[in-house]
């Protein structure tokens, strides 16, 4: 995968992919089931509580570095400086266009960042990755439960998150999910510019051959693009 990617790349590609097939797993319902707090309108503070102890969960790296005929894996990197913006464009698969067939969409953009250590924040660089539509018009997507809520996201140097639906959708944008990554200062003055990495699955049942039809539509060579 991205044999022709410059060195300085490398380390932030690498931890987006650690994290790209993350889950919370069967200890996330034990610890939903007997860690507070409980009852109406405490969902989202139990979740920031146990994505303290479990982050975004448990690594499968055999699936972020695996082919399979029903999964599409794209990486990437780049480079980006303070009130900037970056857009990845990520095309899906015809045969997931108007039909109710689940799916399921991962986004992983992982950073470092200089500190200072004076400031509350810590972190002077905070990237922030959003869909330029909306991810049910776009997708047929929505955001997945059992994991960190989008409150606990935005907090470190990774941004992961899993969406999944079967909604029959008409695809925009050419048939591709738009993705906006930018940077914005969050502690203190950033004056250098960040390298990031960025990955993305696409995900259907079996039989849907999402692997091959992401491969056609991309204007690269597979070994470039599609781990």
């Amino acid at each position: 995968m991205h044999a022709d990617m410059e060195a300085q790349y490398r380390a932030v590609v690498i931890k987006a992919l650690l994290v790209h097939r993350a889950r919370w797993g069967s200890r996330a319902v034990f610890l939903d089931r007997n860690y507070g707090p409980h009852g109406r309108g405490k969902h989202v503070a139990r979740r920031d509580n146990i994505a303290r102890l479990l982050g975004y969960g448990f690594p499968d790296i055999d699936e972020a570095l695996a082919c399979a005929a029903n999964r599409a894996t794209l990486a990437g990197y780049g480079t980006i400086a303070a009130g900037e913006a970056n857009i990845h464009r990520i095309p899906l698969p015809q045969s997931l266009e108007r039909v109710a067939e689940p799916r399921t969409l991962s986004v992983t953009v992982a950073w470092f960042s200089p500190v200072n250590r004076r400031h509350q924040a810590y972190r002077r660089a905070k990237l922030e990755v959003s869909a330029l539509r909306d991810l049910e018009t776009a997708a047929g997507v929505s955001r997945s439960g059992g994991q960190p809520s989008n409150h606990s996201v935005p907090r470190g140097t990774v941004f992961h998150e899993r969406y999944d639906g079967d909604q029959a959708v008409a695809f925009v944008d050419d048939g591709h999910v738009v993705l906006r990554v930018y940077c914005r200062e969050q502690a203190g003055a950033l004056d250098q510019s960040i390298r990031y990495g960025i990955a993305v699955t696409i995900e259907a049942g079996e039989g849907i051959p999402v692997y091959d039809e992401v491969r056609a539509r991309l204007a690269v060579p597979v070994a470039a693009r599609v781990p």
